[in-house]
């Protein structure tokens, strides 16, 4: 017990000098044994966690990563009143936050003036959108 809570402990130190958003965790085995590997349940996780695009996402210097909903919820404040009648503080239940958070980016885009190449620092994924640690810092100061 001693040397899981020392583990533990150790794991805390690290994750709290890091900035990490999301510690996702893999069982090795479905046994819970020490040192055996089930490479299938690994590779079953890894692609349902979809971790490998965010891992190559994040390897691409996109730093930043919000779900739609998160993004427009945290920008949308800084876009003045009736700049757009699309963006509301409220939008509608069944809202495209996907489409919303587009609408808002150009939003920002134009207020920050900063930004030369959008598409080369913001994607969307699925269900999140990803950018680049500058832009992001070029929209937080709006």
């Amino acid at each position: 017990a001693k040397k899981l809570i020392d583990a533990m402990t150790s794991l805390n130190d690290v994750i709290d000098l890091s900035h990490v958003s999301v510690v996702r965790n893999t069982l090795p085995n479905s046994s819970k044994a020490a040192s055996k590997l089930e490479i299938k349940l690994v590779e079953k996780q890894v692609k349902e966690g979809d971790l490998l695009s965010s891992v190559k996402m994040r390897q691409d210097g996109f730093a930043f990563k919000a779900s739609f909903t998160e993004f427009y919820e945290r920008f949308i404040i800084v876009i003045p009143t009736g700049y757009d009648p699309s963006l509301v503080l409220m939008p509608k239940p069944g809202s495209n936050y996907k489409e919303l958070c587009k609408l808002l980016l150009k939003s920002l885009q134009d207020q920050a003036l900063t930004l030369k190449d959008p598409e080369d620092t913001i994607q969307f994924g699925d269900s999140c959108v990803f950018i680049k640690h500058k832009t992001i810092q070029a929209f937080e100061v709006l």
